[in-house]
C-alpha cells in the first residue's frame, strides 16, 4: 500500500510513541510539529484505509495491519538514514 511520504511519516510517529504505552493526537502533533487539525485529518485518512483504530477524542491504536506497515516503513527509512550518514558522510542535521 502507497501512503505517500506525510502519511508514512504519521504511521513511522505511532509507531515510535506506542512504545510508551499511550499514542494521543497531542502527542503525534508535538513529536511531529504540526497541528492537532492536521494530525485529526490524516487519522482520519488512516482509519479510512484500515491502519488505525481510534474511538471520538481517545487514544489512537494501530491495526494489524498498521503496524506491520509502520515497521516497514521505519526499517526503510533507517537503511536510507544509516547508508546516508555512515556511508556518504551526511551530517544528521542535513
Amino acid at each position: 500500500m502507497r501512503l505517500g511520504e506525510s502519511l508514512e511519516d504519521y504511521l513511522e510517529t505511532l509507531l515510535l510513541l506506542e512504545a510508551s504505552g499511550h499514542i494521543r493526537c497531542v502527542d503525534v502533533a508535538r513529536l511531529m510539529n504540526v497541528s492537532k487539525p492536521s494530525v485529526n485529518k490524516a487519522m482520519n485518512v488512516l482509519k479510512d484505509k484500515g491502519l488505525v483504530t481510534q474511538q471520538v477524542y481517545g487514544e489512537i491504536h494501530l491495526t494489524e495491519e498498521g503496524r506491520a506497515l509502520a515497521k516497514d516503513i521505519y526499517k526503510r527509512h533507517k537503511i536510507v538514514k544509516d547508508f546516508l550518514m555512515n556511508v556518504l558522510g551526511v551530517s544528521e542535521e542535513n
